[in-house]
């Protein structure tokens, strides 16, 4: 699992910073997939390996979940 988290690392980074634009700084973009890892982690029993890019599509998912929630968290303290 560690290797798999290492491997997605610089792909998921992209397309977090990609989906959240200018609101989220490096710092807070390294939050975010320590959350999305951890989530992962406790959610792993639900992977199902479905191709050479399956892990990579899951935990994506997992990201952008982490990602909106934090966005309606924002949009609700406004």
């Amino acid at each position: 699992l560690d290797q798999l988290f290492t491997r997605s690392l610089p792909r998921l980074r992209r397309l977090l910073a990609l989906k959240a634009g200018a609101a989220l700084r490096d710092a807070e973009l390294d939050d975010l997939v320590q959350e999305a890892y951890l989530e992962a982690t406790r959610q792993f029993h639900d992977y199902t390996y479905q191709g050479p890019d399956s892990f990579f599509r899951w935990l994506a998912t997992v990201a952008l979940h982490r990602l909106a929630n934090l966005q309606r968290m924002a949009a609700a303290q406004k």
